[in-house]
Order: C-alpha cells, then structure tokens, then sequence
C-alpha cells in the first residue's frame, strides 16, 4: 500500500505550486490540485520542460509521486542492458488501485467470445478500461519523458472533475521512458552543452548529436522496429507488460523535424490487411478527439500523410493485434530545448511537452467518456480475430524441429507474445500444406515433435503477422506508389515489406488450410532456448562438431577464442557410420591440453551445440580420415570492427550485439577516423559495416589516402576484410579497387548512347562508337531506372564448394532493401559464393518491382577475393540486419572464423 507523503505545512506546498500553476491551468483548463502532491517542480529543481530530465531524477520523481499518492503505483519491468530500470506507472482513483487484479482479470475475460451478453455487460458496466501511454522508445525524443512526467502528475494530483472521471474509468499505465539507456546518453549530451543560456540556432552544438545519437538502445537498435522481433531485452519487457495488462487504448508517442507541427491517427496507407476494421474505427474516433483538443489551442496538427500501419513491429502496430488502439503520435522536435524554424519562428522542448500531454489527456479523457463502448469492441475484437483463426484460408502454422536452437527461440518469441504452441506427439501428414521456400501447395508428413501453432486463439492476429509467408499490399496502393516514385516525389513505404519470421530464422514452415489430425500436447514456457545435451564422452583420437546449427558455431567461436587447437573438415568426414560434412570441426586429442574435454563439456551447456567423440580417425564409405591436409588448422580469431561515423550506427550494434551477448565473441572497437593510425597488426580479422556515404563522406573519404594504403597492405599481409552493405561500395571504389565487382548503377539511358551503368571506364573504342549516333548498341540490361527494393525477402542460391556455404542446404532467404545490384566475379577472381535465384523463384515474401525483378536473378549477394595473401569478402545486404536473419548468421560467422584457413 502506498503511504501519502507528509508535508510540514501547507503554505510552504502551495508557495511550491503557485510558481507553475498558471503553466498547468493554460494547459488544462480548470485544473485544480492537491496540494499534498510534490509538484514537479520542488521534486526536479525546474519546471517540466524547461529541460530534460535524466534518469536518476525520473526516478527520484516517480518514487515520490507513489509515496505522495495513493493514486500511483511504480513498478520496474525489466533492466535494461547497461543497467537501467524500465518503470510502469500505474495510476487510477484509489477504488480501482485496490482491485487492479480483479480489473485485469475481468478485461482478460473479454478476449474469450464464448462469454454471455449477460456476463459482457456485467464487465464494461463496472471494469475500467485500461489505457497503456508510451513515450520515447527513441532516446532523443525527449519531449515524450518530459510529457509522462506531466500526465503522471496530473494525474496524481488533479482535483477537477475531467481528471476524476478518468481516474474512476481509465487504469492509466504510463512507460516514462522505453528506451532509458539511449535517453540518458542523449540527455547528458544536450545537458552538456546547455547550462544557462538557449540558442535557437541551427548550427548550435546542442542541435548536432555526435554518432550514433540518442535514437538507439545500448546496442544501437531502434526499438520502435523490435516489437515482434524481440530481440532486445526492452522489447522483452515491453511485451510481457502489454500481454499482462491487454490495455484497450496504447499511443506511442515520439518526435520528428522541427519544421513539422504534430501527426496523430488515423495513419497513412498502407494499412496491414490484418487489422480489422472495427480498430480503424477508432484511429477515427481519437483522431478527432485530439483534433478538438488541439483547435482549442489553435495548434497545427496532420492526419493521414505520414507514418504508416503496414510493418507489425512498430509501437504503434503491435499492440493492435491484442484488441488495443495502438497510435503514433509524432510531435515537432526542438532538438535540444529549442529550435529556430524555417519562417524564423521558434520551437521548445516545452512546446513539445505540452503538445504531448494534450493529446495524452484526450485520449484519456476519450477512453473515460466512452469506456463502456470501447470495451465492448474490445470484446468484439476477439471474437472476430478467432473466428477467422477457426474459419480463415491459414487455419495453422507447422515447424519441424531441425536445428533445436532456432526453433526453440522461434517458439519462446512466440510464446512471449501470447501463443499457445503444441507440439506433435507422433508423425503426421498435413494435407494441402504451403511450403515457405518453394511456394508450392501438397501433402507432407512431418515428424513427432513438429511445432503446431493454430490461429482460433487469443494471439491469432499477433501470430498471423509474425508467421504468415507475406502481408500482402494493396494493388491500387502500389500502382499510386509507382507513379509516385516515376514523378520523383517521396514513397510512402516506410519500412519493410516482408519479415515472415519461418524465413527469417530460416527453418521449414508450413501453413495449412485445415488442421491436421495429429495428438498433440501443450509445450510448456520455454525459459532457456539453449537445447539440453547429454555430456560428451571422453575420446581418444578427437571431438567432432558438425556446421548444423547456429548453437554449433558458437560452440566454435568460443573454442577457438578460448585458445583451442580447432581444425576444419574441408570435405566429408564418415566416422562411426555418421557423415559429417564440410565445415565440421574437428579437435584432436593430442594436439590440445587436457582440459580438453572438461572444457568442451561446459561450453556445450553454456552454447547448446554438440559434439561427438571418436576413438578412430579412420574414415569409412569414402570420407577423408580427421589426419587429412584437407583438415586444415584454424588461426585463433583477432576481431577488429569499425565504429563511428561513418559507420552506420545500427550495423555496428548489430554485429557487436551478437558478439557479446549470442556468440560470447571477444573484439576490439575500432573508430573509423583513427583507422590510419591504429596497429593493424594485432588483427587478423576486420569488418566494415554497412556504411552511410553522402555529401562524399564515406569511408574513403574518412580513412584518406594514407589509411587505405595501410589497410591495403594489412589485407595484402593476410588480413580478411569483411564489407557489408554500403561499404562495398568502398571496396570497389576504381581508385580503391579492394574488389573486382562491378555495380549496376542508376542512369537515365539518352537514345543512341552506350549503356555505361558499370563502374568502370569505357575503353577508347567505346569512346569513339559515341560518335557514331546512326549506330544503337543493344544496352546491357532492358531497364533504364533502378528502383530501391524496399525490405523483400528473396532468395540466394549458394556455391557448395564454397565455405561461405558450410552448413546450409544450397538455399537461403536474405533481406534486400537497397537499389544493389552486382555483376558476379569470375572463378579466376575468386568465389562468387552467393547468386540470387532465377526470376521464377527468387521472390520469398515482400514487395520487388518488376524491374528489379528482372535485373537481380543471377546477380552477386555474397562473394569472395583475392588480395595479396588476404581476403575481401563483400555482402551486398546486411545479413545481419536487426539480428533478426538467425538463418544467416552462420554465413557470416563462416566468413569469420573460416576464412583465415583456405584462400578462395
């Protein structure tokens, strides 16, 4: 129970509060307060919005709210990764504080569409609503924090009959701050530079956050793309609260350019086909709700332009899949504590405060005066959602167990967002089955132990966007958007377009029209994803580790940084009548301390993977034998990775995330401007990540020339440099040349001209052909305008004779979202390792244009060089793209780890 904060005297509150109470009063009218509640500004030293608020007073500001109120409730949901706490502010009038557990119970109650008319009404007549505010999931967006802070207190401490009647009708949950890690380094940078006096300017400092900035998380990740995803342990959080309170209403409120005035719903197209319609009816009902809060004010405001409902992993979508009115509301950003504008008139972070917390009380207030209504489409929600799920074209979703690692991650995400998961409990055939990779439609079997996730369920519309093959987009929406794009105006594809999570972690889905007669059973809450293994044997000639699994490369990794003799099978292995095929590991007996298999034992507990021993090295059924030249030994990694501008941000924290918290990987943090005076020499490894190049900024132009002739004698040396994205564009650069590839690029074809969209220059003899315009040349390829893929998923065919493909099947799923196209190197050259399929089959899920679909087949997405005694290896896409590709992450790892051992 909270106990009421206990103030000496009253005049000494009221002298507190007269300071704000004109601020407070213009923002809400009539407001009158308590005066027994802290004001922000006695708690904080300065009104909010005056500045912005670091962590340690937010939380010095909650706690004494919950102590002063027995209207508030703090709760910490979860750590963050450097240690902060993530808060739930749980605020209603004292009666329903008392029985919050019973309100939760009764809303869960309305997901079930078997209730009675009776029970329903007996349920919005005495249930509140619940309302779930979230501000500042991107840390620079300081202005949402500073709003909470606000809310919380009006909330708290209001006396006006507005502010009762949402106490007694609305649990408000408030999340102050979703991304605290990314807004405390934001709020010490802009601190830093502000003490006593603002400066509109544009070129102030205070406007100029150094790299990454704010927006991210510790590792660089914008968490407004990671609600479904779930990689990020804020997400996590965020999620296992939104299942625990199922809240009817969910803003997620944020910033955007200052030169803006203020977005709220309804959303732009395209609108995901998933959503039904009685949410769309509400984006209506609260956008005018805000509309009529912000007229009174005379502020600007915009619907309907901006800001899309496509993509499932945003704030402002996924809550939507549970019934809840999920909404972005965007605010103009001070960027600091204040702006100028364009038209010369200034913007402040108090602005955007106030602004903010308009439209949280609307929305609010909307909820309160309409809760009986909301509640009882809340329900209706459900029973559509299910009703679907039993009826629908996909009735269920199949996984076989192959690599137990991904598919228990796979499941526990889906279990984190609501689903009840089943497995087989013996072999079964699902008739008229799709197949995710071949496209086609047929009866499988599938073995005991197959996942079956059926969508006639409370989650259904959440599993549905995280499983089905595609969302698909509206055809008159994308024939709008070509025209668009032809008249060069902006797209409104905001994000990506496909993200089917089977393809993603790249394991067989299946999805069926009816469900399957098969025995099934529950599978319990999986808390550990990491497979059980039994202990492995002591051996007598060695260990050997298949390239299977992603748990087996960590198994790997972490040997070979742990300083383990580890070797590499270049071709098949038969021992003990297993086949073992290229890229298997292999540690001998005698070539290692005997810590050996202790070791080994732990690293197996600690990764998942596994290993086998063998007491024979005589391969049978004609395998080579483990003593082979083809068993060649692996160097101990030494892993240099480039950071800071103009590196991009979230591709380093990509590649650092999954060495420090998946693989357990060690590396050095290199800034890229320091890379000409750096010791090369302490590595053997460095990765480039994808790479922002603009205004001709970009990694040449940052290493100079001095620090690319130092890399270029490094990589000469035996160095492996690996290129991701946009810095292969800096490989092969023609006055960098690290690679031989060329790229497609975008020209307008004038009639009668040479085709030259190669980087590369025309010989003399083309030369002189220019000069000839009775002669047309066929151009090289039939299209004449290269347009951006915008997040498909496709597929890539991989060379088995290349290492790059150890442990795959032939075929993989990669993201492309990018104009990238690369003509393949030749076998002389190196290692064309990865081609994109034929045109028929290259399509997996998400929006091509027909152009690209024509250019990309048989085009380069991964290859690999030749330089001096190094290697480049180049990645035309991120494979690594929001650590969600686990299917690719042991192609990268491959690249890693392996390459070090054989030239290609």
């Amino acid at each position: 129970m909270n106990t009421r904060y206990k103030i000496a005297t009253c005049s000494i509150v009221l002298i507190l509060l007269s300071s704000v109470l004109s601020a407070q009063d213009e923002m809400w009218p009539g407001g009158r307060y308590d005066p027994n509640i802290p004001t922000p500004k006695s708690l904080l030293g300065y009104e909010i919005g005056e500045r912005h608020t670091p962590h340690y007073l937010l939380e010095k500001y909650l706690f004494a709210m919950a102590e002063a109120s027995d209207r508030v409730a703090v709760e910490a949901i979860g750590e963050t990764y450097q240690g902060r706490n993530q808060y739930h502010v749980i605020i209603s009038s004292p009666e329903n504080m008392a029985r919050l557990e019973d309100v939760r119970a009764s809303i869960r109650k309305l997901t079930d569409p078997s209730i009675t008319a009776a029970e329903l009404d007996q349920i919005v007549q005495n249930t509140p609503a619940i309302a779930l505010l979230n501000y500042t999931i991107h840390g620079n967006e300081g202005s949402g924090t500073e709003a909470s802070l606000r809310t919380v207190y009006q909330l708290a401490a209001g006396q006006d009959d507005k502010t009762l009647d949402i106490l007694s009708n609305v649990v408000t949950i408030i999340n102050p701050t979703q991304n605290p890690d990314g807004h405390d380094r934001y709020v010490n940078f802009v601190n830093g530079y502000l003490v006593a006096q603002e400066n509109p300017d544009g070129e102030s400092a205070e406007h100029d956050e150094p790299w990454p900035g704010g927006r991210t998380n510790a590792y660089y990740f914008d968490l407004n793309r990671d609600w479904f995803l779930m990689t990020q342990i804020e997400t996590v959080h965020r999620m296992r609260e939104l299942l625990h309170w199922l809240p009817q209403v969910a803003p997620d409120l944020h910033e955007m350019g200052t030169d803006s005035t203020y977005f709220f719903a309804p959303p732009m197209d395209p609108v995901n086909k998933i959503i039904p319609e009685v949410s769309r009816k509400w984006w209506e009902i609260y956008g005018q709700a805000n509309a009529d809060a912000f007229d009174r004010f005379g502020w600007g405001y915009y619907t309907r332009e901006s800001f899309d409902e496509f993509y499932s992993g945003y704030g402002g979508s996924m809550p939507t899949m549970y019934g809840s009115i999920a909404m972005t509301y965007e605010q103009a950003s001070a960027r600091g504590r204040i702006s100028e504008r364009r038209d010369g008139t200034t913007l402040s972070l108090h602005d955007g405060t106030w602004h903010h917390f308009v439209t949280s009380m609307a929305t609010l207030q909307t909820t309160a005066e309409r809760k009986e209504e909301r509640l009882r489409d809340f329900h209706s929600f459900f029973v559509e959602i299910i009703k679907r799920g039993a009826e629908g074209p996909i009735r269920e979703f199949y996984i076989p167990p192959s690599d137990p690692f991904r598919f228990n991650k796979l499941v526990q995400r889906l279990q984190i967002a609501g689903a009840e998961v089943f497995r087989a409990t013996a072999t079964f055939t699902v008739n008229n089955a799709y197949d995710y990779y071949t496209k086609k439609t047929g009866d499988v079997t599938l073995p005991e132990g197959s996942a079956i996730i059926p969508l006639d369920q409370m989650a259904g519309t959440a599993i549905q966007t995280m499983l089905e093959p595609e969302s698909v987009l509206d055809e008159e929406f994308l024939k709008e958007e070509r025209k668009r794009i032809d008249r060069n105006e902006s797209g409104r594809i905001y994000d990506i377009t496909g993200w089917s999570m089977p393809l993603t972690y790249g394991i067989k889905a299946h999805w069926a029209p009816k469900s399957a007669a098969v025995e099934k059973e529950l599978i319990p809450e999986i808390t550990c994803i990491r497979p059980e293994r039994e202990s492995v044997p002591q051996a007598r000639v060695g260990y050997l580790i298949p390239p299977d699994s992603n748990a087996n490369i960590a198994l790997v990794a972490r040997l070979m940084c742990e300083g383990f003799k580890v070797r590499v099978a270049r071709k098949e292995v038969v021992l003990n009548d297993k086949h073992y095929p290229s890229g298997t590991a292999v540690l001998l007996v005698n070539r290692n301390p005997d810590t050996l298999h202790g070791r080994l034992n732990e690293l197996i507990n600690e990764t998942g993977g596994y290993a086998d021993a063998t007491d024979t090295g005589y391969s049978k059924g004609g395998g080579i034998d483990i003593g082979s030249n083809n068993v060649r030994a692996l160097k101990q990694p030494k892993i240099a990775i480039l950071a800071d501008m103009p590196t991009s941000g979230s591709s380093f924290g990509e590649i650092r995330y999954l060495f420090e918290q998946v693989y357990k990987v060690p590396y050095t943090a290199i800034r890229a401007p320091s890379l000409a005076s750096a010791d090369l020499k302490k590595y053997n490894v460095l990765i480039l990540p994808h790479a922002w190049s603009f205004r001709s900024f970009g990694y040449k132009t940052i290493f100079g020339k001095a620090g690319i002739e130092k890399l270029k004698n490094w990589v000469r040396d035996g160095g492996i440099l690996i290129c991701i994205g946009g810095a292969v564009d800096f490989a092969i650069d023609k006055e960098v040349k690290f690679s031989k590839a060329l790229k497609y690029t975008q020209r307008q074809k004038v009639p009668g001209e040479i085709d030259e969209r190669y980087q590369e220059e025309a010989p003399a003899e083309e030369e002189e052909k220019k000069k000839e315009p009775a002669k047309k040349p066929e151009p090289k390829f039939e299209v004449d305008k290269l347009l951006s893929t915008p997040g498909a998923i496709l597929k890539v065919n991989l060379d088995d004779r290349s290492l790059l493909s150890w442990g795959y099947d032939g075929t993989i799923a990669v993201l492309v979202a990018s104009r990238n196209v690369f003509v393949p190197i030749s076998e002389d050259q190196g290692e064309a390792a990865g081609i994109y399929a034929p045109k028929d089959e290259i399509r997996l899920a998400g929006h091509v244009w027909e152009e690209m679909l024509d250019l990309l087949p048989g085009k380069a997405y991964v290859w690999r060089e030749r330089f001096g005694s190094g290697q480049v290896i180049c990645f035309a896409e991120n494979p690594l793209f929001r650590a969600s590709y686990d299917g690719l992450e042991r192609l990268f790892f491959n690249a890693v780890f392996f390459t070090l051992a054989f030239a290609p």
